[in-house]
């Protein structure tokens, strides 16, 4: 292994780290030394040593922030227990008695020198490419008090790029959930508990509601496919039990993909080696001059109403030798559903195809190779009077235990968007003698 590395033409030694890996007894079974340079450990990829600066790396007091977070009686005062929080960066928001609300992007966001884009491999000779600093907290994506009178966050991108150019990560979420969840807001001023319980399992969704229309357009009503466009023109973009369309346009949309994005498949591969965006499909779909639409590998010169066209006819076709004629077999209930598995993907303790009335992009989304990606954990909190109520649910049981009638006790009631009230105790003397079974005293040496 090499011993020094050359950064702006001057030599510097690497620092040499021993790292074992070991069994459940505690008995090694490998050790690997690592060369670690001024940025982090060096890695071997295709014949080219790699260097990775990561946050991670670096000192934090996560644990600390927790816990002054917990003793905070307000928004100011979260905020300011949460700024030790550096890594990883989360969308923290937060709400006090009075009424405040508050969003940050708690984390730590390196800076760096004009040009350098931290989504990319960059010349490690260079001392220029290097991180020359990070954020300072004012200028976090945040906001207090906003005066729409609400805030959201569902994993999408927090600032418009050419609004605020700062690099602050790469690879973030389609906006579809957001874009549900602000319009829901918008639209009702008075929301109770019932109403956002509703929303939780909301079954619009955005990213149908703005693909269906180009994908018409595109097919300029093409004869061929007459019975799959006058399916999804009907449609309301909504996922409901007994929907036929979302399981068409989920198909179509697939195959529109894949033919736009088929060079980024290389030579006897199966995979892409680029993920665009569903943002990038949209853009895509309003553009049929784009170069992306002819596959320049072969002489014919492929159109964007071709391909299209294509991915409908296919989808309805492969539907109709599945399910049979358009109907009641090709109800949503039937054909989407979400998995929950066990954590060894043992068949029969797991729970599958539960019918939900979420897709790729609801507010309640499912979606994933498996159908097993999607929103568990559902809470809602209210403070009124004073006082505040809590209903929450998962999907599963209490007791992890196959063989108790508590292991899925609770799925129904996810699955169909019931909430269960929770205890929230505001000490623990209020909490009543009969509802409690046992008790545990932890006390430090």
């Amino acid at each position: 292994k090499p011993t020094r590395y050359k950064v702006d033409g001057a030599w510097r030694d690497f620092t040499k780290r021993r790292e074992f890996y070991r069994n459940a007894a505690g008995d090694t079974i490998t050790a690997e030394e690592l060369l670690v340079s001024h940025r982090g450990p060096v890695l071997v990829q295709d014949g080219r040593f790699v260097s990775f600066r990561w946050t991670a790396h670096d000192p934090s007091r996560e644990i600390d922030a927790l816990i002054a977070a917990t003793r905070a009686t307000s928004v100011a005062e979260f905020q300011r227990a949460m700024t030790s929080f550096r890594t990883p960066s989360q969308n923290m928001l937060v709400v006090d008695r009075a009424g405040s609300i508050g969003i940050r992007s708690q984390g730590t966001y390196p800076v760096r020198g004009p040009g350098v884009n931290g989504g990319y491999l960059v010349d490690g000779r260079s001392a220029a490419n290097d991180w020359t600093g990070t954020l300072p907290i004012e200028r976090y994506p945040q906001a207090v008090d906003p005066a729409q009178g609400f805030l959201v966050s569902a994993n999408q991108q927090p600032v418009d790029p050419a609004v605020v150019p700062t690099y602050l990560g790469s690879h973030w979420a389609d906006p579809w959930r957001a874009v549900r969840l602000n319009e829901l807001l918008r639209g009702d001023t008075a929301v109770t508990v019932e109403t956002m319980r509703r929303w939780q399992t909301d079954p619009l969704s955005a990213r149908a509601r703005t693909l269906v229309p180009l994908l018409l357009a595109a097919a300029q009503d093409d004869p061929s496919i007459a019975p799959a466009l006058a399916l999804l023109r009907a449609w309301d973009f909504r996922y409901t039990l007994e929907a036929q369309a979302p399981v068409l346009f989920e198909q179509a949309a697939r195959r529109v993909a894949r033919a736009a994005w088929d060079e980024l498949v290389p030579a006897g591969g199966s995979n892409a080696v680029g993920d665009p965006s569903g943002l990038a499909l949209v853009a895509l779909l309003r553009d049929s001059a784009s170069a992306w639409w002819d596959d320049r590998r072969t002489d014919a010169r492929e159109t964007r109403r071709a391909i299209v066209v294509g991915a409908i006819k296919a989808a309805y076709d492969s539907l109709v030798t599945a399910r049979g004629p358009a109907g009641p077999t090709w109800a949503w209930s039937k054909a989407g559903g979400i998995n929950v598995n066990h954590l060894l993907r043992l068949p029969g303790f797991s729970r599958t195809a539960l019918s939900v009335t979420s897709g790729n992009g609801t507010v309640a989304p499912a979606s994933g190779a498996r159908r097993s990606h999607g929103a568990s954990w559902r809470m809602i909190v209210e403070y009124a009077n004073g006082r505040r109520t809590a209903l929450a649910i998962y999907p599963g049981g209490q007791s992890g235990n196959p063989a108790s009638a508590r292991y899925d006790d609770r799925l129904e009631k996810w699955r169909t968007g019931v909430l269960d009230t929770l205890v929230v105790p505001e000490s623990l003397g209020s909490v009543r003698a009969e509802r409690t079974i046992a008790s545990l005293t932890l006390s430090p040496r």
